[in-house]
């Protein structure tokens, strides 16, 4: 999440429509409003490693697949739903991967771009192109396309030398050198991608040589998903450009392509163009800087006539009337930066069908009981609710919401800095609260836990002697 290269401006930060953000270097679903900005935390066993491939279904339905898993890629298929504050693991990759997109098209979730594994003997594992994959959403199943390892396209590389006098080289406008017969998908290594009308497009990464040497490629491919069969294909036009992982959004006809990195140099990528795909002409126009460095991995989000980069605190916008990128910047935002929740998440191991992995699904998670200006405002409402109390359990207290409900002040956010209360929301009926699940979280920082300590039969008299902060 890169966010180097920006100094923030004291001017009137942009307006932003809300959006969900899955936020993976902190573990956490954040809810990035105009005026607030609402984290849940997610269960410390459930991982959504940062170089995931993340989409999203709807406004409130995130996918996530793959990502670093220790020193393997990961297989999870995971939906999010952010509003019934549900998790589900879907049925798992064909294999693991990291980076990558995923793009919807009718009835299936399209997986290109990323990464795999390669073994290359008992002692050795090379990264290599992913597969393309797809995965059937009424059917909870996927798709593995076959192509050449990585063993077996050096072998049909070699084989070529000699036959060729002519060395390939993608970065040339001769497009007679692609053999479709023979290129796959696997041969393209860290492209960026789009999606526009009913094809994926391919531009930058990389393609190996005669030789197995990884040159920047410049040519545009695409993979049409109308029809029975899959075809990939040239398109006649190339980029005047080399990227590595550049990140792209894609609107009918106008494609905006920002980030990535630079093959020459490894840095991030200053490169900043539009692609107009019409049908009488197609256009790369430059654009102005982007005053961040974007590296993050997930696909943009449409909103009317904005497109938002999701990022944090970082949130680059364009918008389509305008010509200049504007910044939302999330850390200007002090209200509601501290919330408590339960983290009321339970895993299920279920046996599938045809001896299928088990799929984990988990029923809860992260309910919110209320936001607060301060940790100290939140002490103060678990003090009174806990005093509202005349028993409690050995491991969970029963909230009534209702009378809950009564003791918190519902007001509109202060536009200066006076300690007035914030807006406050209970999200459920009735949540039950396990005494390790409970936690204060800093928008700005790491989750602070708190653990209740309770004997049998005997009353809460202080929230400060009774709940531990661990910074």
């Amino acid at each position: 999440m890169g966010c180097k290269l920006f100094k923030p401006s004291k001017t009137k930060n942009s307006s932003i429509d809300p959006f969900y953000y899955l936020d993976r270097k902190r573990q956490r679903l954040l809810y990035i409003h105009q005026d607030k900005i609402i984290a849940s935390q997610f269960l410390s066993s459930i991982i959504f490693p940062p170089d995931s491939a993340v989409c999203y279904l709807n406004e409130s339905c995130i996918l996530v697949a793959g990502g670093t898993d220790g020193s393997s890629f990961s297989t999870n298929f995971i939906l999010i739903n952010a509003l019934r504050m549900k998790i589900k693991f879907l049925a798992s990759l064909p294999v693991g991967v990291k980076e990558g997109s995923l793009y919807i098209y009718e009835n299936w979730v399209y997986y290109v771009g990323g990464v795999s594994h390669a073994i290359l003997d008992s002692r050795s594992v090379q990264e290599e192109a992913a597969p393309l994959m797809r995965f059937d959403l009424e059917k909870n199943r996927w798709e593995y396309f076959v192509g050449p390892d990585i063993q077996e396209f050096m072998k049909r590389k070699m084989q070529n030398i000699g036959e060729n006098d002519e060395e390939f080289d993608p970065s040339e406008n001769n497009l007679y050198k692609f053999d479709l017969d023979q290129f796959t998908l696997r041969d393209l290594f860290l492209p960026g991608t789009f999606m526009s009308n009913h094809k994926i497009y391919f531009i930058g990464g990389y393609i190996m040589d005669n030789i197995g040497k990884l040159i920047p490629n410049s040519q545009i491919f695409s993979l049409n998903l109308r029809g029975d069969k899959l075809r990939l294909a040239v398109e006649p036009f190339t980029a005047p450009f080399n990227v590595i992982k550049p990140i792209c959004s894609s609107g009918n006809q106008h494609i905006i392509i920002t980030g990535g990195f630079d093959p020459n140099t490894e840095q991030p990528s200053p490169l900043n163009f539009t692609l107009s795909l019409n049908k009488s002409y197609i256009k790369f126009t430059p654009l102005d800087v982007l005053p961040i460095n974007l590296l993050e991995s997930c696909c943009p989000i449409y909103k009317n006539d904005t497109i938002i980069f999701p990022n944090f605190p970082i949130v680059p916008i364009r918008r389509k009337l305008k010509k200049n990128w504007e910044i939302f910047d999330a850390g200007k935002n002090k209200k509601h930066n501290f919330m408590v929740t339960a983290d009321l998440i339970k895993c299920v191991n279920k046996k599938g069908e045809n001896d299928n992995p088990p799929i984990r699904r988990i029923r809860r998670m992260a309910i919110p009981i209320g936001v607060f200006k301060s940790k100290e405002e939140g002490f103060e409402f678990l003090k009174k609710m806990d005093e509202s109390k005349s028993m409690i359990a050995d491991d969970e207290i029963n909230i009534d919401i209702d009378e809950v409900e009564t003791n918190c002040r519902e007001e509109s956010s202060p536009t200066n800095n006076s300690k007035q209360a914030e807006s406050f929301s209970i999200c459920n009926k009735s949540t039950p609260i396990n005494e390790k699940n409970l936690l204060i979280t800093n928008v700005e920082g790491q989750p602070k836990k708190i653990v209740i300590k309770s004997k049998e039969k005997e009353k809460y008299h202080s929230a400060h002697k009774n709940f531990i902060i661990y910074e």
